[in-house]
């Protein structure tokens, strides 16, 4: 673990970001940063080092390097996973959350995270003194241990951003579903008895308190939204009209498969690119249906970019996709960073019926609904993107966050 220099400016206060990746390829935790910052707080960070993709080379972001701590693993993929299930498996035979508990500490990373920010919080207690003004900023239910210890032993106050429905998360894999729920409902309920204000990436997570925590949780709605500084794309990059454009975690039930096979009713001069980071194994089951369908040449994963990197990456494709399982309670209600990406940079984007963000862009020009896995339908709607050529207002993305009721994260960090 690296370590980290004394630079608190006693008359401002601080925000500790608690997150399971790397902050500075988080866009979620990139976009609080700048809010706090501009509030007048110093702002910190514990997080992992593993990251699939690079950090962002911009200057403007408010973590720096120097205020990061970052957890390393030395763990092979494989122990990962087996510690991991095992600690699940465990978890399922305990009734007793007290038991669930003690298991969850086991979990890949756990003690070295939480003996990382505990040392944090004591650097900073010794520059000026931790109270209800300082911020932890708990991004994921694993960190929620130590959020809580932070909370008891120096009165700051817990934002718990609910950035997933980590219960029902993968609740589509069926390893997980078996082994998981009941240790993350235990892990996530440390955090939530004691946090202060509630923060949700979906306009109403009552469904997900109502099942699992039988209780009225209040949260603030505040969407993923479209970093600051980076928000309009260069425009002398080139149009791409015939390329439909995936961006964001490559993992099933994104409907990837079906935009492979919808390739197959669309004409051969359009292309379809997949644009972030996942598993080997899935990368080439795609790859391989892609050959099975003779579509292969029209297919490519490209490789992940960084925040400040993403519009560049995607200005000019003819469609974005944003569809989601809508049999997912996780995926049904999602608020994906992609839909908002695509709608910045002026591109046209197709969700599945019956999710939230279907109901959100109902009757809106720049964006349409699909049926879930229907390949033809998906290429209909795409045809018609193609050849109407949609133009999308630049005032199209703040009109919609206005229309959907979103909150900022500078409306969060108001000083106390």
């Amino acid at each position: 673990m690296q370590s980290i220099p004394h630079t608190v400016d006693s008359e401002k206060r601080r925000v500790i970001f608690l997150c399971f990746d790397n902050p500075m390829c988080n866009t979620r935790i990139l976009r609080a940063s700048q809010a706090a910052k501009n509030a007048g707080y110093n702002v910190y960070a514990v997080g992992l080092e593993n990251t699939n993709i690079g950090p962002p080379s911009a200057k403007y972001y408010s973590i720096k390097a120097k205020n990061i701590l970052l957890v390393k693993n030395n763990m092979s993929a494989f122990r990962w996973r087996m510690q991991t299930v095992a600690v699940g498996l465990l978890s399922k035979l305990f009734p007793m959350d007290a038991a669930r508990q003690f298991l969850f500490k086991h979990l890949p990373y756990h003690n070295m995270f939480d003996a990382c920010a505990e040392n944090l919080y004591l650097a900073l207690n010794k520059e000026h003194v931790l109270s209800d003004k300082d911020i932890i900023f708990a991004e994921h239910w694993q960190v929620g241990l130590t959020a809580r210890k932070a909370k008891q032993k120096y009165g700051c106050r817990i934002f718990y951003d609910l950035s997933e429905l980590p219960i029902v998360e993968f609740s589509k894999n069926t390893i997980w579903n078996f082994l998981m729920p009941k240790l993350v409902h235990s892990a996530e309920a440390l955090i939530i008895d004691v946090t202060d204000t509630t923060i949700s990436v979906i306009p109403s997570p009552k469904l997900y308190f109502d099942k699992f925590y039988n209780k009225n949780i209040k949260s603030r709605y505040i969407p993923n939204q479209v970093l600051s500084g980076i928000e309009k794309p260069r425009s002398n990059l080139g149009k791409r009209p015939k390329r439909v454009i995936y961006f964001g975690g490559i993992r099933p039930h994104r409907g990837i498969e079906t935009m492979i096979e919808a390739l197959k009713y669309l004409p051969d001069t359009i292309e379809f690119d997949c644009r972030g980071y996942g598993k080997k194994s899935y990368l080439n089951a795609l790859r391989k249906k892609a050959h099975k369908l003779d579509v292969q040449h029209r297919f490519n994963i490209l490789d992940p970019v960084s925040p400040d990197c993403i519009m560049d990456s995607i200005i000019g494709y003819a469609c974005g996709l944003s569809m989601f399982d809508p049999s997912s309670l996780q995926l049904q209600m999602a608020q994906p960073n992609k839909a908002f990406l695509y709608l910045k940079a002026g591109l046209p984007f197709l969700v599945s019926k019956t999710t939230i963000l279907a109901t959100q862009i109902k009757d809106m020009p720049f964006a349409d609904v699909v049926e879930w896995d229907n390949p033809i339908d998906l290429a209909k709607k795409i045809s018609l993107f193609y050849n109407s050529r949609i133009e999308i207002p630049e005032t199209s993305y703040n009109d919609f966050l206005v229309h959907i009721k979103a909150e900022n994260f500078s409306d969060l960090f108001e000083r106390k």
